[in-house]
């Protein structure tokens, strides 16, 4: 039976609705943090539509280009060497708020080499399957071994940035494609084992543990006793979403973006989106991911070629999986790990990638529909 909606259909409009809310929370949190850096309250908005209309280019771009031109060897190839190349780069450069995650140019400009790295690492591992096929993947330990030994070498290089929320959402997409790759568990098992093995040893010869984790994860199991400290964010990000309570204070009138709520047009956009929207605007951003995580899933489930399955899902999951846990810390539920909110967190290089990646994953979609795919 068909569809009432074709999931490329599905996924753009997914898409077009968290903008709109990105653009929508872009002309409210951040206004007074505007006026005080630029003199303008409009100045990120100003930005974010900047960034919307590129990332709107790059999204249709992506999604005319047939989804089999990301597994050329020369394109995989250039994320495989250009990745770590930045993430290695970015540790040489001076830290920006105390950790070496972003490359500037120039006050306004900047670039997370770690966005890039989640799909560079869908990227490739969808090369090697194209490049083996599936049952060749499938049978050939190896394979799986280096696609684990990849994944963690690009890990420990983002989490000695130190960012441990990205390297979380790397791993766990990795372990995604590969598991729908249909290996054995024995497969799994040793590429699991190796990524570990290789991720252990890192933490033992460079990579020391960051002070201020063991001080979040304390804060967030006592959040009350830590209120002034590591849990204030988390704190403040609670009372904001009583404050909204059900129906919200009102578009532009919350009262934790002056000055309460650090930086409350990225880590905690959706604590100021319930505050000043209400409950109903937080389900329906929700739903949304939901929706895309489904549309996702739909499109790697009908996708012809086994590269197009496994980018599919590791796409979906990418998304779906750093919302889930930018609105797990907002509400609660999970420690502060530092990750932004897909298409609504202010950001433009992040932007840009999550709209090229949304245009692939339409691309994959589209390339099923063109092929007459029902269920």
């Amino acid at each position: 039976m068909r569809s009432w909606v074709r999931p490329s259909t599905g996924l753009l409009i997914v898409w077009g609705l968290l903008s709109g809310i990105g653009l929508l929370m872009g002309g409210s949190a951040p206004v007074l943090i505007a006026q005080e850096r630029f003199g303008d309250p409009l100045f990120f908005l100003k930005r974010q539509v900047l960034y919307t209309l590129v990332g709107t280019g790059a999204l249709f771009l992506a999604a005319r280009v047939p989804y089999n031109f990301w597994v050329y060897p020369s394109v995989a190839r250039a994320f495989f060497f250009g990745c770590p190349v930045l993430l290695i780069a970015v540790l040489w450069l001076p830290p920006v708020r105390g950790v070496h995650r972003w490359i500037r140019w120039g006050p306004l400009l900047s670039f997370q080499p770690s966005e890039l790295a989640k799909l560079g690492i869908i990227i490739y591992i969808a090369f090697l399957v194209h490049r083996q096929g599936r049952q060749a993947f499938q049978d050939r330990l190896s394979q799986v071994a280096y696609a684990g030994l990849v994944t963690a070498l690009w890990a420990v290089l983002i989490v000695r940035e130190p960012d441990l929320g990205n390297a979380l959402i790397l791993l766990c997409i990795a372990g995604a494609m590969v598991f729908v790759g249909q290996v054995s568990l024995r497969q799994m098992a040793l590429g699991a084992a190796v990524g570990a093995a290789v991720i252990g040893l890192a933490f033992l010869l460079w990579v020391d543990v960051p002070r201020h984790w063991k001080d979040r994860v304390l804060a967030f199991l006592d959040l009350e006793a830590h209120a002034q400290t590591m849990g204030y964010q988390q704190r403040q990000a609670l009372i904001a979403l009583g404050h909204g309570g059900l129906w919200g204070t009102g578009y532009g009138r919350s009262l934790q973006k002056l000055y309460y709520l650090p930086e409350p047009h990225n880590d905690y956009v959706f604590a100021i989106l319930g505050e000043e929207l209400g409950l109903p605007a937080t389900l329906l951003v929700v739903a949304l991911y939901m929706a895309y995580f489904g549309l996702g899933l739909t499109a790697a489930r009908r996708a012809r070629l086994p590269a197009g399955q496994v980018m599919a899902l590791g796409i979906a999951v990418w998304i779906c999986l750093q919302a889930f846990l930018n609105i797990t810390v907002s509400v609660g539920l999970a420690p502060p790990k530092g990750t932004v909110l897909p298409f609504v967190s202010y950001g433009g290089t992040a932007y840009l990638l999550y709209s090229l990646a949304t245009g692939i994953l339409i691309s994959i979609a589209e390339d099923n529909a063109r092929l007459g795919t029902t269920d």
